[in-house]
């Protein structure tokens, strides 16, 4: 960290953050260490450290090995104190996840909705989640097209209808709320998965497309370079809208009765539309209208159009429920950590 002059109250609250980060991503670590990665001074370091622990926020874990000299104690993060709270809403449910400052998941379920509305069942378990525990970011995953404090969706006669649901939540609770659509919240989450379990693979690098056949429409969230690509409107990713055949859109071809050969030319120009204009390491696919007997041949027709080496791989995933939760949580959490300085 490079040295930084300003007001005394504006430094302070710069040092606490600075704290606060290199204890977070360094658990155990030394009052000295958090010195020297810092570039703050000791005697300001354990100033601070004092202030909190006597707050809560930090707690301290031990001393390290002695070389002969008095033994350092540790500094850990209490992970109990603060937690996010995310939802990921569909069009008849809603599940749950509680995550701590570490973004572990301490709790999970599904909503009891009955004959309440969304918007009411998530309202209840709030009011009840804050009575437990210190709630300071609020996610919704949400099926539609995110618009400011709210997302559109389409109604009964196409027309595009706004539930403000995250507005509403900010202002009825005072948290932070993000609101994030349901497919970017996927991609998110598969990308993180993804590089986690491929050691090889860096996310900032990772560029993947993750497509949705639904019931009613096609739409994908898209991961480049580690960044969700939302668009000037957040309209990125309706590829049902891409005309394919004349006028007639992928979800004029896959809404209808196609034959085989028909799906498998509407699939495969998608393919090379993504491919040729955003070059993914990965396209995900899946959804009720998706048939996965024909990605083998799908993926053969497009390497015919593709230079050798510059096709993406290209999968089938059955459920994407737990990227779903680990995109929507994640964001959460680093909502959480804006709010409370880190």
């Amino acid at each position: 960290m490079k040295k930084i002059t300003g007001k005394p109250k504006f430094m302070k609250e710069l040092n606490i953050s600075e704290i606060k980060k290199v204890i977070l991503e360094n658990p155990m670590i030394t009052r000295s260490n958090i010195a020297a990665l810092t570039n703050i001074s000791l005697t300001t370091v354990g100033t601070i450290l004092t202030e909190l622990i006597e707050n809560g926020d930090i707690i301290t874990g031990g001393f390290e090995e002695s070389s002969g000299g008095r033994k350092a104690e540790r500094y850990y993060f209490n992970k109990e104190k603060y937690h996010s709270l995310a939802f990921c809403i569909e069009s008849k449910s809603v599940k749950y996840i509680i995550s701590n400052i570490l973004n572990e998941k301490t709790d999970s379920g599904e909503l009891n909705i009955k004959d309440k509305d969304i918007q009411e069942a998530i309202t209840d378990f709030t009011e009840q989640a804050l009575k437990q525990k210190v709630i300071k970011s609020i996610a919704l995953g949400v099926p539609g097209i995110v618009k400011n404090g709210g997302y559109l969706v389409s109604g009964l006669n196409k027309e595009w209808i706004i539930n403000d649901i995250g507005d509403f939540m900010q202002n009825k609770f005072g948290i932070p709320v993000i609101l994030e659509n349901d497919l970017n919240s996927t991609v998110f989450g598969f990308s993180i998965n993804f590089a986690e379990e491929n050691k090889n693979s860096n996310f900032e690098n990772l560029s993947s497309v993750y497509i949705e056949f639904a019931e009613d429409c096609t739409g994908a969230g898209i991961i480049s370079n580690g960044e969700i690509i939302r668009g000037r409107d957040n309209f990125a990713g309706e590829f049902g809208f891409i005309p394919v055949d004349g006028m007639k859109t992928v979800d004029d071809i896959i809404n209808e009765k196609c034959g085989d050969a028909e799906y498998t030319e509407a699939l495969v120009k998608l393919i090379l539309i993504i491919n040729y204009t955003i070059n993914p390491d990965i396209i995900i696919m899946r959804g009720k209208r998706f048939r996965e007997e024909f990605l083998d041949s799908v993926v053969k027709k497009c390497r015919e159009y593709m230079p050798e080496g510059s096709f993406p791989e290209v999968i089938f995933k059955e459920d994407s429920s737990e990227d779903y939760f680990r995109g929507i949580s994640t964001l959460g959490t680093q909502l959480m950590h804006k709010n409370i300085g880190l």
